[in-house]
């Protein structure tokens, strides 16, 4: 998030994680209150916050990272897309799992992981078309 003050972004990151990944309707309607009443306060409107997270549509192309910062964006977008794209039904709790702690990764994934993450990016687009 382009929004750096006091923490701000990294509490919206966390209460967004609990949106997407949570199966109680209690914990998530709580969640998104959290953001509201944190956007307000901040005078964070919604597009300022959205646009880190839409990203360009190459950024999700592949899940097939190279090596430098830029490509380590990548493979944490590509994780985060598949969260805010997929159906609850779609990802088991740990798929959803794997894709939060790829977003918090400061390493290069595995090869494993990497061939993971793109078979859920194949899988998340497929039905999403």
């Amino acid at each position: 998030m382009t929004v750096h003050m006091d923490g701000i972004d990294v509490k919206l990151h966390r209460l967004l994680l609990v949106v997407l990944s949570s199966d109680s309707d209690g914990e998530i309607a709580a969640a998104i209150s959290a953001m509201r009443r944190i956007m307000q306060k901040h005078r964070i409107d919604i597009h300022t916050f959205a646009a880190p997270l839409l990203g360009p549509p190459s950024a999700v192309e592949s899940a097939q990272p190279e090596h430098g910062e830029e490509e380590q964006c990548k493979w944490q977008q590509a994780a985060w897309r598949c969260l805010a794209e997929a159906k609850p039904s779609l990802l088991t709790r740990g798929e959803r799992a794997f894709l939060r702690n790829v977003m918090r990764y400061q390493r290069e994934p595995s090869e494993k992981q990497k061939q993971w993450l793109h078979d859920l990016v194949a899988r998340v687009r497929s039905f999403a078309r």
